[in-house]
């Protein structure tokens, strides 16, 4: 009888911690699953726009922040989404551009409605904003600190590409830089932080050797061969950045007059992204220097890009 009683009690308590644990399980597999959701809604958003359908990356996004309220990434996102539709407006996106410094140097001045800046640095401060809040609780928290990230690699865009000042750029890029090494000490495996790092070390080594000694002063340093290795990193490992990154990689093959590299990768991203006509536009002006095989290839491609076509 006695070891009935005590194998009855054994068995009472298993069922009690048993039940405990899974109390305990329960709130963190639902905010694992809440993870999942939100980095799903994401990955919609981010292939919305680069496929430059913006009207659905909004979609997207205002569901995400709808469904996380306090998480900084929503209106970081947001203030991509905004700023590229505008590149796009504008035809800043045109690797063409980048393709040498004196394409870069003659490239226009934008004039936008102050209505339009002003929404963009609404968006990107509340993002700023909910990040810190995020950080004051929690150092380590990745969402918070790609945010920033996000926030200041915009605010460089911007500064460089719409208003033309490359030096305030390159200060907004040196402090992205700096969250993303706060990052990736924190999740060495966040490799889309290594698009900021990739873009601060390539793009402070195409400047003059002057230009590169006062900026070094200033604890800005550049180094091509780390910068391309960097930016390789955020391109085939990493999850929301990764097309932007053999973007910048495409862009670099042009600088080197490497366009047999440059027209694999603008092929892989129009296969990715069909129903952006950018990559094809760039395919064929590097046609028109390559020749032979290169016209082939691309006449393929877009007949299979009309074919997605909805």
């Amino acid at each position: 009888m006695k070891r009935y009683m005590r194998s009855a009690a054994m068995l009472l308590t298993m069922l009690f911690v048993g039940r405990l644990c899974a109390q305990c399980e329960e709130p963190q597999l639902e905010e694992f699953h809440q993870r999942q959701r939100a980095e799903e809604k994401l990955d919609q958003a981010f292939a919305s726009m680069y496929n430059l359908e913006f009207a659905k990356t909004d979609s997207a996004l205002e569901e995400f922040v709808a469904e996380n309220p306090s998480d900084p990434l929503g209106p970081a996102v947001q203030g991509a989404s905004v700023l590229f539709s505008i590149f796009e407006q504008q035809r800043v996106l045109q690797v063409e551009l980048f393709a040498s410094d004196n394409n870069y140097t003659k490239r226009q001045a934008i004039a936008l409605e102050e209505s339009a800046r002003n929404h963009f640095d609404t968006i990107l401060a509340r993002s700023e904003k909910l990040a810190t809040q995020v950080l004051a609780q929690n150092p380590s928290d990745d969402h918070a600190l790609f945010a920033l990230v996000l926030v200041y690699g915009l605010r460089a865009d911007y500064e460089a590409l719409i208003e033309h000042r490359d030096f305030a750029a390159l200060r907004s890029s040196s402090t992205g830089n700096d969250w993303a090494s706060k990052l990736l000490k924190v999740s060495p495996m966040f490799y889309d932080a290594y698009v900021a790092t990739g873009i601060q070390k390539y793009l402070v080594s195409l400047k003059p050797a002057p230009v590169r000694w006062m900026l070094r002063l200033g604890g800005i340093k550049g180094n091509q061969d780390e910068g391309i290795r960097d930016l390789e990193l955020a391109a085939y490992q990493g999850r929301y950045l990764a097309p932007f990154a053999r973007i910048l990689l495409a862009v670099a093959h042009l600088r080197k007059q490497e366009h047999d590299e440059a027209f694999t990768v603008l092929a892989k991203l129009h296969e990715q992204f069909p129903r952006n006509p950018l990559f094809i536009e760039e395919m064929v002006k590097l046609q028109q220097q390559m020749g032979g095989d290169a016209s082939q290839q691309t006449s393929a491609l877009v007949e299979k890009s009309q074919e997605k076509q909805p």
